[in-house]
């Protein structure tokens, strides 16, 4: 019964853990969005880079979106074969 017990335990840590990799995968999705949504900031990364500055936080903006569901995603699919591998 205490391996029942602690697979029910487990399995309660890793929704917990899933939804705070969901949480902290999201707020940097939703910031790039809206920074890089916001048409001031792309009007001034575009002509910021015609004459050779570039928009630093325009381009970390630009990644977050690229790579914040892809991260979280990727950390799922991580998680998930380590159980495999452990329970297997």
């Amino acid at each position: 019964m205490s391996v029942r017990t602690s697979r029910d335990a487990t399995a309660r840590n890793f929704i917990v853990f899933g939804l705070i990799l969901a949480v902290a995968s999201a707020g940097p999705y939703l910031w790039g969005v809206s920074y890089a949504g916001n048409f001031r900031n792309a009007m001034a990364a575009g002509l910021g880079s015609l004459v050779g500055r570039r928009d630093s936080t325009y381009d970390v903006a630009i990644m977050a979106m690229q790579f914040g569901p892809f991260g979280f995603f990727s950390r799922t699919h991580f998680i998930r074969i380590v159980l495999v591998l452990k329970y297997r």
